[in-house]
């Protein structure tokens, strides 16, 4: 009966050392390769985070860009326009006065629009 329960107590003892090993290698794998890969998920997605606000910032400038040098040729085409019909005593230099001051009062209006649209902060 001793040698049974000296048996038993080895086994007993076996268990709890197998036990407490395949803890401890729960607990190092998580430490060593779950915990490194999951960082380096997470930095890999916050540069691609970054990088995607800094291309749409990019667009951003470019666009602003384009939209307030497409407002400037209007303006400068359509005001040029205006001298033309001037010239040619199409209208008055009062007339010419007025229309060329609410051309510019618009393309400011549009400027501001440009602005709003493509804010850049």
């Amino acid at each position: 009966m001793e040698k049974q329960s000296t048996k038993l107590d080895k086994v007993f003892k076996i268990s709890i050392i197998a036990g407490a090993l395949i803890i401890a290698l729960s607990i190092a794998y998580y430490l060593v390769i779950f915990l490194p890969q999951k960082e380096k998920g997470r930095v890999e997605q916050q540069k691609q985070e970054q990088e995607i606000r800094s291309q749409e910032k990019e667009a951003r400038v470019v666009n602003l860009s384009e939209c307030l040098e497409k407002n400037r040729k209007n303006q400068l085409n359509t005001n040029l326009g205006f001298a033309e019909m001037q010239k040619a005593g199409k209208i008055s230099n009062a007339d010419l006065s007025y229309m060329v001051d609410d051309n510019n009062k618009r393309a400011k209006e549009n400027e501001n629009n440009c602005y709003k649209r493509y804010p850049q902060n």
